[in-house]
């Protein structure tokens, strides 16, 4: 793989876009709280504008509160939920060149939406889609 990516960190979760995957991102000077819908947050004391969140764990499933640690929004124009996912990092990797390796056949669920990873900086990441986080979060399969 060679391009530009964007590697997103959720916890010890780390997914790599490509870089025309991530439409936006935002500093959230607040952590949205529970709209009362599982796995979806909003802003507090904002008015309603029908702007939601989300943050994924570190085993792939959506999580009830935003954890502290989480200050990026990026929205990914794929997501057809049209989420804004709550993460600890967003790093940008211009003009990278990136070995991706299948997933050993041990590891491959069957429900999984992973099938490859690479490693930067010494730490395993997963290529991803918006269609395969917000299936990750659906499912709660453990990459």
């Amino acid at each position: 793989m060679q391009g530009n990516f964007v590697l997103l960190r959720a916890g010890t979760l780390r997914l790599l876009f490509p870089q025309r995957a991530v439409s936006t991102a935002e500093y959230l000077a607040a952590r949205p709280v529970a709209s009362g819908q599982p796995g979806l947050l909003v802003m507090a004391g904002e008015e309603d504008d029908g702007r939601r969140y989300a943050a994924l764990s570190e085993d792939g499933t959506l999580l009830a509160a935003c954890p502290a640690g989480r200050f990026i929004a990026a929205t990914l124009p794929g997501d057809a939920s049209g989420l804004a996912w709550c993460w600890d990092e967003l790093r940008v990797l211009m003009d990278v060149s990136l070995q991706c390796l299948p997933l050993p056949p041990t590891l491959l669920l069957a429900d999984s939406p992973f099938r490859h990873y690479t490693v930067i900086d010494g730490e395993v990441v997963f290529p991803a889609s918006a269609d395969q986080v917000s299936r990750l979060a659906c499912s709660g399969v453990t990459p």
